[in-house]
């Protein structure tokens, strides 16, 4: 009742006298909603009382002014926003973060035996690549001035320019002076199929 009585206030302060405004919200208590989750006929009933409600509320809305009806929208979207603020506790797509805490990067790169692909997988967790941007990385793209890394993007398919931060950067350098035979083989990828 005290919702009802909150809504009729609301109305009030959007202009719309109760005289003129004859909108009967549903006459549920919450022990009626709460029997009607065991009642099949009360989850229609339900459905007719909203149904209602709506067609009330659309009658209204045809005899009152546009300004008075942006009032009531506001008044219904705070109603919405207080009702089921913080109704989903979990993200949308799954409760497991997906990123690696930095302790479990630094566990997972000491346990890579080879260099190329713990040097690969850095890229992709420290600059943010995909696993198709980050096998085409080529000796041509990075600039040893800047330490820019130059791609094309695998989604928007577009040119970006990433910085390589430092000891990333010193490690590809001392990877490029290592396997330079090999890189020089794979047309500068660093990156390559073991099988040339």
């Amino acid at each position: 009742m005290a919702m009802a009585t909150e809504n009729a206030q609301d109305l009030r302060s959007c202009g719309l006298a109760p005289s003129r405004v004859q909108i009967s919200p549903p006459a549920n208590s919450i022990y009626d909603v709460k029997a009607g989750f065991e009642n099949p006929k009360r989850k229609s009933s339900r459905k007719e009382d909203f149904n209602r409600f709506s067609d009330n509320l659309k009658q209204v809305s045809m005899n009152v002014s546009w300004h008075q009806l942006q009032q009531l929208q506001s008044v219904l979207h705070k109603t919405q926003t207080k009702r089921f603020a913080g109704k989903r506790k979990t993200p949308k797509y799954g409760s497991l973060s997906k990123a690696f805490s930095d302790m479990q990067l630094q566990r997972f790169l000491h346990v890579i035996d080879s260099d190329r692909f713990r040097l690969l997988f850095r890229y992709q967790a420290q600059l943010g690549l995909r696993i198709g941007e980050a096998v085409r990385v080529n000796i041509n793209s990075i600039d040893l001035e800047t330490r820019e890394l130059t791609l094309k993007t695998e989604k928007a398919q577009v040119m970006d320019s990433l910085l390589i931060p430092m000891p990333l950067f010193k490690d590809t350098v001392a990877f490029i002076s290592k396997h330079r035979p090999e890189i020089e083989k794979a047309h500068g990828y660093l990156f390559h199929a073991d099988k040339l």
